[in-house]
């Protein structure tokens, strides 16, 4: 395996993107291109045809496909996934399951439109996040910019690595207009201090999970998990 690995880093980044596609495409064809988090199958519960649906660090697309999939013909999905590489392999994804219900993005969102350095880590592609440092310029935009005025946004997803917390500091006030029910990778102690931005709000969670629900009281009824997070 160790060879293995080593072969693999020899290759021009070109060949390990069209191996990557190639894999993911069998995937996606046999039913198997799926998150083995701990919420992913969880959301068919939540998310219902016809939702509008926005997934802030789309990565390769595993929930996109599935909230593509859940909101049927009727709904709409945008996808924003910031690192061009990874945005390739995501369009790729998108273009292979025939998801005509997504729209994709390659952009970050932040507080303002504006350029900012990313860095990807060579060993886990999954794990690219914000660095001042970082070699990797990409644009970023506030959530408000692309959501439509009438829009009935039902479901928000962030997996920033590690940028979360601002992402929802600087859109509180449009999600507390549209009000989503929102799926963010938090810390317990993250989560907790963010609730109290919300605007009649509740704190849901999936025990041993690091991702936490923050819940309109008004969809709380419909909502699968009834125990509070702790």
């Amino acid at each position: 395996m160790e060879l293995f690995r080593k072969i693999l880093k020899r290759l021009p980044d070109s060949i390990l993107v069209s191996m990557k596609k190639v894999y993911y495409f069998f995937l996606i064809r046999s039913g198997k291109f799926v998150s083995q988090e701990k919420e992913f199958s969880l959301l068919r519960m939540i998310i219902p045809e016809g939702a509008k649906v926005v997934d802030i660090g789309a990565n390769v697309g595993h929930y996109t496909l599935l909230f593509s999939k859940l909101v049927g013909d009727k709904g709409r999905v945008l996808a924003f996934e910031p690192i061009p590489t990874t945005f390739n392999m995501l369009v790729s994804n998108v273009h292979f399951s025939r998801s005509e219900n997504v729209t994709l993005i390659n952009a970050a969102i932040s507080d303002a439109s504006k350029e900012v350095n990313f860095t990807i880590p060579e060993e886990n592609l999954y794990q690219s996040h914000m660095d001042d440092e970082g070699d990797i310029r990409v644009m970023c935009f506030p959530l408000m910019t692309f959501l439509p005025k009438d829009w009935d946004l039902g479901f928000l997803k962030i997996d920033a690595e590690g940028c979360d917390e601002n992402i929802i500091r600087n859109s509180i006030d449009t999600l507390n207009a549209y009000r989503p029910i929102v799926m963010a990778e938090l810390n317990s102690k993250k989560a907790n201090e963010l609730i109290s931005i919300f605007k009649d709000y509740c704190l849901k969670g999936v025990k041993g999970s690091h991702n936490k629900f923050f819940v309109p009281l008004e969809k709380l009824d419909s909502f699968p998990l009834q125990d509070s997070y702790e």
